[in-house]
């Protein structure tokens, strides 16, 4: 039967047989009243509704079910027929229903959370918002109720996200604020017990032998028996075994069911312990200890916990690590302080015994100067026929002797600047000076020494050289001097040649260019080297001891110059020698 024929039969009409005109009427004014009545609960509801309630509920004020729209029966499943006539509080959880008493009595219109219930009894979040309005002259009253399970859920996620980062920020800040790894670990312990709200949190170590865990560090409430420094031997305790050899948190569930558990049981039952969160501890792959996270209540960790409990105990073997690789590098700088001690004890020895080595040098040149100079005199005044008419011969000897005392006093007078230099005390009087004073002095000097061996000394000036320079002249001469010196002795055809020039507008120099043998390119590394030659077989036949290219490059440096070498073997060599121009 079709909604228009129950309708006519309600009104005791029939539709093969055509109503009267007072019952047709009569009919066609309970349609219009149904459409109207339709309307009118269209716009109650539409006033009642707000823009996040999906579910509106018509009540009566003290909490009975009048009316509901359809989104309020199908989230709950109910019928809209079922609904009307109930206790408003069908919808909601029990532990729910003492908030919505408050709500009625107390008239409160605000959103308050609750729990949703359905009529299969499960349960979600949800919001609900009581309002009152007044519609047609009447007060109407209504419950708008709607899901947050969905936001609760992002909320909880952003809650954990939070929580984990800020665990691991304290994490972070406690690895990084001290290198004691006792101070660590007991830090991390109580930081992990707060992040998961539970009763005790223990790390524990392995042995060298790797035969027992010893835990070394522990957080418990103020109800829990205290464990540090417990013995847990790994042949005794199936659960460990797994973890060193799987290398992966392992949890047990319940300690007195597993029977992984059972040498422990006796332990976790005194202390109340219910679930285990292993967590192994790396260290270059391997594992070194555990962290163990324990519950009085059988609690399921989810994996994001577990990741989490990994990340602390990745933190924790990293302090390890830090704390050892400190204690290492306190241990080397220890050795190494002592090695500096010894070494500037021995360098001090060094320094003592290099001074007292120059003042015996000193004095002991200092006293040869004096007999030398005296057979240099006597000598002298021999070879002039003071004490009485020579021989030829005896001119001879005499000249001999003048010449080699003159070469010790030579050796003297390098030995006593070599100490002076040595010991710091060498001072520079500088001067005004013509370039060609130093020319001069040198042919005045080495002229006749060149002669005997048939060589030719020149010297000249380049052009733009200023016509006075300044700078220590004796220094200068004794500079020369030995570079002349040195090629007179190692030339044996040619010559020998000073060049005085200006290097740029900041410096001056001159070079010593010889014709002789050369030097060999491993001894020009150490030519400036003081007590250094060349080889005995080139210096034999020459005197000297090897001061004088040291003591040339000390005193260049003095003068804050340097000197270059160039030489080829059997070619000659050039010493070059750069001074800064000084007004």
């Amino acid at each position: 039967m079709t909604s228009l024929e129950q309708q006519l039969k309600a009104f005791g009409l029939d539709i093969d047989h055509p109503p009267d005109a007072a019952a047709w009427q009569a009919f066609v004014h309970h349609i219009r009243q149904s459409e109207q009545a339709l309307v009118d609960r269209a716009e109650l509801f539409s006033t009642l509704a707000e823009p996040d309630f999906e579910n509106i509920i018509i009540h009566d004020g003290r909490g009975r079910i009048l009316d509901s729209n359809r989104n309020a029966s199908q989230s709950n499943g109910y019928s809209p027929n079922e609904l009307i006539g109930q206790e408003l509080l069908i919808l909601f959880a029990p532990e729910s229903h003492s908030l919505i008493y408050q709500m009625l009595g107390r008239g409160q219109f605000n959103r308050s959370e609750v729990i949703l219930q359905h009529k299969d009894k499960s349960c979600e979040a949800g919001e609900l918002y009581l309002k009152t309005i007044n519609y047609q002259g009447q007060t109407v009253h209504g419950a708008l109720t709607r899901s947050i399970a969905d936001r609760k859920n992002i909320e909880r996620k952003l809650e954990t996200q939070l929580r984990q980062s800020m665990l691991l920020n304290q994490i972070i800040a406690a690895v990084t604020s001290t290198l004691e790894p006792q101070i660590v670990l007991q830090t991390l312990c109580q930081e992990v017990a707060q992040a998961f709200d539970l009763p005790s949190v223990a790390f524990a170590l392995l042995d060298e032998q790797e035969e027992n865990l010893r835990i070394v560090a522990e957080y418990l409430s103020e109800e829990q028996p205290p464990a540090y420094g417990t013995i847990i031997p790994i042949a005794q305790n199936p659960t460990t075994q797994e973890v060193l050899r799987l290398g992966a948190p392992l949890l047990v569930l319940n300690t007195q069911t597993d029977p992984r558990y059972a040498a422990l049981a006796s332990i976790a039952r005194h202390r109340g312990t219910v679930t285990v969160l292993i967590v192994p501890m790396f260290r270059r792959e391997k594992v070194v200890g555990t962290l163990g996270l324990n519950t009085t209540i059988e609690r399921h960790f989810t994996n994001e916990e577990i990741q989490l409990a990994q990340q602390v105990a990745a933190a924790a073997s990293k302090a390890l690590e830090n704390a050892q690789l400190y204690e290492a590098l306190q241990q080397e700088l220890t050795e190494r302080k002592r090695a500096e001690i010894e070494l500037a004890k021995a360098r001090d020895e060094a320094l003592k015994a290099s001074r007292l080595q120059g003042e015996m040098v000193a004095k002991v040149s200092h006293e040869l100067r004096t007999p030398l100079n005296a057979v240099l005199g006597y000598a002298e005044m021999i070879s002039l026929g003071v004490y009485g008419r020579i021989t030829p011969r005896q001119k001879e000897v005499t000249q001999h002797i003048m010449e080699r005392t003159e070469e010790l006093i030579s050796f003297v007078n390098d030995l006593l600047d070599q100490a002076h230099l040595d010991a710091g005390g060498f001072v520079l009087m500088p001067r005004l000076f013509t370039p060609q004073q130093l020319i001069d002095h040198m042919l005045q000097l080495m002229g006749h020494a060149a002669q005997n061996k048939n060589l030719v000394l020149t010297g000249d000036i380049g052009p733009s050289l200023p016509p006075t320079l300044w700078g220590d002249l004796e220094r200068l001469h004794q500079i020369i001097n030995n570079l002349v010196n040195n090629a007179i002795k190692f030339t044996d055809t040619g010559s020998i040649h000073l060049h005085i020039f200006r290097q740029d507008d900041t410096h001056w120099g001159f070079s010593v260019s010889d014709t002789g043998r050369g030097i060999p390119v491993e001894a020009q590394g150490y030519i400036f080297d003081a007590f250094r030659q060349t080889s005995y077989s080139m210096t034999r036949s020459n005197s000297g001891v090897g001061l004088g290219l040291s003591i040339v490059k000390q005193l260049i440096t003095l003068m804050n110059g340097n000197i270059h070498l160039q030489s080829v073997e059997n070619h000659g060599s050039t010493f070059t020698v750069i001074l800064p121009l000084s007004n």
